[in-house]
C-alpha cells in the first residue's frame, strides 16, 4: 500500500533528475514515485526512460508541454499514496527529511500538511527557515515540496494552474476550515538554484515583489 506519492516534472531538467532520485529513501515501506517527461525534449524523455528502466517509478510521456502546475496536477490524480509530495528533478531531499515528514503527519489529525525551511545551493547559498502558515499573505511561508494529504490536495483543486503555483496552494490550504498544519524546525529540501533563473532574480524583500504576491491571492 502507497504512503507517500513523490511528484516529478521533468522538463529541462532531465540532467539533474538521477541526483533528484537518489536523494529518495528508496527503502521506505509504502514510497511511489511519479516522473512526467513533459514535453518532447529528447534529452529529458532519454532521462526518464533510463530511470524507468532502473528504478521502481511510474512513468508518463507526453509530447505537449504542460504548465509544471498542470503537470503536477495529472500526476495527482493518479497517486496512490495517502499523501502526495512535489520533488522538482533539478532538486533534493535532505537526508531523513520525508521520514521525518512522514512522521509528523502520522502524529497529526488528518487532513494534514507538514512543510518546512529549505537550502539554496548552486549559485545562491543560504539556508531559509519556515514561517507560520499564517504569513501567506507576505510571504511564501515554506518550501515547495510540502507533503499533503491526498484527499485534501484533491478537494482544494491541486496546485494553482494560474499565477504562483506555490503561494496560491499555501493560501488554500491556509483558509481550508479544517486542515492541521505542522512546520518542522528543519530544511525539508534542497534546492538548486540555476543561474538566469526567476528565482536567481528574485529578491525575497523586495517591495514591488511583495505586493505583486499580495494582488495574486486576493
Amino acid at each position: 500500500m502507497a504512503r507517500v506519492s513523490v511528484l516529478m516534472s521533468c522538463y529541462g531538467t532531465g540532467r539533474w533528475l538521477w541526483e533528484a532520485l537518489d536523494s529518495l529513501p528508496w527503502d521506505m515501506p509504502g514510497l511511489e514515485v511519479w516522473v512526467t517527461a513533459n514535453g518532447d525534449a529528447p534529452q529529458d524523455v532519454a532521462a526518464v526512460a533510463l530511470a524507468e528502466r532502473t528504478r521502481p517509478i511510474r512513468a508518463i510521456y507526453r509530447d505537449v508541454t504542460l504548465a509544471l502546475p498542470r503537470s503536477l496536477n495529472v500526476m495527482l490524480a493518479r497517486a496512490a499514496g495517502d499523501y502526495v509530495m512535489r520533488l522538482d528533478c533539478d532538486d533534493k531531499l535532505p537526508e531523513g527529511a520525508l521520514e521525518a515528514m512522514l512522521a509528523a503527519a502520522d502524529a497529526t489529525p488528518r487532513p494534514c500538511i507538514v512543510y518546512g525551511g529549505w537550502v539554496d545551493f548552486g549559485g545562491r547559498e543560504r539556508k531559509v527557515e519556515a514561517k507560520p502558515l499564517e504569513q501567506v499573505a507576505t510571504i511564501c511561508p515554506g518550501a515547495d515540496n510540502l507533503l499533503m494529504d491526498t484527499r485534501l490536495a484533491r478537494e482544494i483543486g491541486g496546485w494553482e494552474e494560474i499565477g504562483y503555483e506555490d503561494w496560491h496552494l499555501y493560501a488554500k490550504l491556509a483558509r481550508h476550515p479544517h486542515a492541521h498544519a505542522v512546520m518542522l524546525d528543519r530544511p525539508v529540501l534542497l534546492h538548486r538554484v540555476r543561474p538566469n533563473s526567476r528565482y536567481a532574480q528574485m529578491v525575497v524583500d523586495n517591495d514591488a515583489h511583495i505586493a505583486a504576491i499580495r494582488e495574486a491571492l486576493q
